[in-house]
């Protein structure tokens, strides 16, 4: 086996090291060290909502918009919100994502109507009964993905 021949600090470059610890370290460039770029095949809009009573829902906090405006919100009956945004709500292409709050006994379930309409609509139902319910809401994450 040959004999290992040690570099000196100045022999070796360390900017392969920086690029490759970049990469391992949540920074995504590449080693050229130009930023990467990734196209998101959507537009988002995120928010925690929250309802009471005969009220239609309540945006808490907009954590995300991609939209030109902001979809408006609606109670239509009991346990049953609209969000609506007919300008950007497409055909085909607009698909809601709910999450309910934490601890909450109770359930939501997301009805998909047809995105031609301009809008998503939002059930929330009585765990044990399944009946429709106001009030059920709590403090929920909702998001409105547009494909392009």
């Amino acid at each position: 086996m040959p004999p290992t021949k040690k570099l000196r600090p100045e022999q070796v470059d360390l900017s392969l090291y920086a690029k490759i610890s970049q990469l391992f370290s949540g920074r995504y460039e590449d080693l050229t060290g130009k930023p990467e770029t990734k196209t998101i095949p959507y537009k988002s809009y995120v928010a925690r909502i929250t309802q009471s009573g005969a009220n239609a829902p309540t945006v808490v906090a907009v954590l995300q918009n991609d939209f030109e405006s902001l979809p408006t919100w609606s109670r239509q009956s009991t346990g049953i919100y609209r969000a609506t945004n007919v300008a950007e709500f497409t055909t085909g292409k607009t698909i809601p994502i709910v999450h309910k709050s934490e601890g909450t006994t109770n359930v939501f379930k997301v009805k998909k109507i047809p995105s031609a309409s301009g809008y998503i609509q939002l059930s929330t139902h009585n765990y044990t009964t399944d009946a429709l319910e106001d009030s059920i809401l709590g403090d929920g994450f909702i998001e409105i993905r547009v494909y392009n």
